[in-house]
């Protein structure tokens, strides 16, 4: 999920300001509902799979259990970082936008190309 939100910044940090507008409002606000469901049944997955890899030819209930228990705390703790990194940067470029602040200084008006 971190690396997916690394190419869906690096994707948007090459936008204009208003295909950024556009796409942010259209797209990711507009369908977050899906995005945040789809997010939590990764987060459910990859936690039960990083315990089941962890736990190979294990039967104690009680390691399992805290095994999984630690593998929810850390992988839970850089999922909701990073998620909410993504969210706050993006989310104040949007502000900064409807603020009348641009992010672009050159002027492309004038170039010829």
């Amino acid at each position: 999920m971190m690396i997916a939100l690394y190419f869906i910044q690096r994707y948007l940090n090459k936008l204009s300001d208003f295909n950024f507008r556009e796409k942010w409002t259209n797209h990711f606000i507009k369908y977050a509902k899906r995005y945040f469901l789809g997010a939590t049944i990764y987060y459910i997955v990859g936690t039960s799979l990083i315990s089941r890899i962890l736990l190979i030819g294990n039967d104690s209930v009680f390691f399992t259990l805290i095994t999984f228990f630690l593998v929810t705390i850390f992988y839970g703790v850089f999922f909701i970082r990073d998620l909410v990194r993504f969210l706050a940067k993006n989310n104040s470029r949007l502000l900064n936008l409807s603020m009348g602040q641009q992010t672009e200084t050159f002027n492309k008006d004038n170039v010829v190309g």
